[in-house]
């Protein structure tokens, strides 16, 4: 019986030991040598129940200072996410596929998207900057003044050495106190100091009677060498996209049953951007009035269809090649006929323009049968010219589908004037991608946004 006692208490001490390691924070080994003689940073701050905080967020201490304190490595402060998600309209997106995300301020439509294997990060601006995000205390830290730049919020220091106290805040810059009024009521009451020329009555100072001798200077006149002022206007680098021609960007989307596609449409209208929009029959007559609003704002509206073409291989198995590629064309047909009735149903009007269906199989749709078949029948086939990566089951990030269309945009000859066809879906990532590309587009007079029309899809 003592021996199984024994055995439970070296147990229970050895897993105090372990979690008392995990829980408590020991900062001293992040933060800058400099703060080891600060009294509410770092092992100080643990050891003084952080009754002084360090960080701030508009007229509060953060929240979770004791599980996650600030960090000022290298002399960058950084601080956890948290410290910016909190705000209700600042939102982050992570990727699906590796460790990026995305912070975003709905108010003011900034963003900043990080790529952590690269140590990059890229703004609603076009900014692309050099930055490290850190691990401390088991999360994920940024690097707090260059994030909260990006998002349009302030970031205010207070650093006072001989009191050993640094506090650090971050605000929308609508806050009712100063951080200094914020940290007072935590700081310790300062000794009152003697004022100088107070000195006591009983030790009074003789001033010595030395005679003064006023200090003569020769009355010698300056003389100014005649040089003429030389005016050296500042150069100022040319940016090299200012020199292209006109370049036009046509984005047409797909997957308008998207649950949150009004967030994209009034994005889109709030840009001034105007675009097109591909419908299957279900999304027709599933949400008419969609429909008639982008119709009305001067939006282009297409059709398209999703027929199953493994069912249409395995109910002809000795059909193939030209053949096959004619049955395709004949089911895809069939449903955009479809698509288009419904559509005369809601605009009393039909399209001639379609978009081709993400599950079409790899070797159709590129100028054999199937296409010429759909010209015969009279549609015109909206043909991207950049690989955006954007499908429904695509996993690529919101910052590589803009780069790769913006570099389609600004590449090539500069004096070369052309048109660019982007297809893209409708999911959560547009919102994203849509403000970046607008960034590049509405920062250049000659790169404008366009919808396509029967006669640009004709004339290619």
């Amino acid at each position: 019986m003592r021996t199984r006692f024994i055995k439970i208490m070296c147990l229970f001490s050895i897993l105090t030991l372990l979690f008392s390691n995990i829980y408590t924070p020991k900062a001293v080994s992040y933060n800058d040598g400099r703060f080891n003689t600060y009294i509410n940073m770092g092992e100080n701050a643990v050891n003084n129940n952080y009754q002084i905080p360090h960080m701030f967020r508009q007229d509060a201490p953060y929240t979770y200072i004791t599980k996650y304190p600030l960090v000022v490595s290298g002399g960058v402060e950084y601080v956890p996410m948290s410290m910016f998600i909190l705000y209700s309209y600042i939102e982050v997106n992570y990727s699906g596929l590796n460790e990026d995300f995305y912070l975003v301020n709905t108010r003011n439509g900034n963003y900043i998207s990080f790529n952590i294997e690269e140590n990059i990060a890229y703004t609603h601006n076009g900014e692309l900057m050099k930055m490290e995000t850190r691990l401390f205390y088991q999360t994920r830290y940024i690097p707090a003044r260059k994030v909260a730049d990006a998002l349009g919020m302030m970031c205010e220091t207070y650093d006072d050495p001989l009191s050993g106290i640094y506090a650090f805040r971050i605000s929308n810059g609508k806050s009712s106190k100063t951080l200094p009024d914020l940290l007072n009521p935590f700081l310790p009451e300062k000794e009152p100091t003697q004022e100088p020329g107070n000195i006591p009555e009983d030790n009074p100072t003789v001033p010595e009677d030395k005679p003064t001798i006023p200090e003569v200077k020769p009355d010698i006149p300056e003389v100014k060498p005649d040089i003429p002022e030389v005016k050296v206007e500042p150069q100022v680098p040319q940016d090299p996209l200012e020199k292209l021609e006109k370049r036009t960007l046509s984005l047409c989307f797909t997957g308008m049953s998207y649950e949150k596609i009004n967030t994209i449409t009034t994005t889109l209208k709030n840009l001034n951007a105007s675009a097109s929009f591909s419908f299957t029959q279900d999304e027709i007559l599933s949400d008419p009035s969609l429909v008639r609003k982008l119709w009305i704002e001067g939006n282009t509206i297409m059709v398209t269809a999703q027929p199953d073409f493994e069912k249409v291989a395995s109910q002809n198995p000795d059909i193939t090649g030209k053949q096959l590629d004619l049955l395709y064309a004949n089911a895809y047909i069939s449903e955009l006929e479809s698509a288009n009735n419904a559509l005369k149903l809601v605009l009393k009007t039909k399209t001639r323009m379609c978009t081709l269906p993400y599950n079409l199989p790899c070797d159709k749709g590129d100028g054999s049968v199937f296409e010429s078949t759909l010209l015969q029948a009279g549609y015109l086939v909206f043909k991207p010219d950049v690989d955006s990566g954007d499908t429904p089951s695509g996993t690529l990030n919101a910052y590589t589908i803009s780069a790769r269309i913006k570099n389609k945009v600004t590449g090539g000859n500069p004096k070369d004037s052309f048109s660019v066809n982007a297809l893209l879906n409708c999911s959560e990532k547009s919102y994203y991608y849509i403000l970046d590309i607008a960034s590049l587009i509405n920062k250049y007079e000659k790169l404008s946004f366009s919808k396509s029309t029967e006669y640009a899809l004709f004339s290619r």
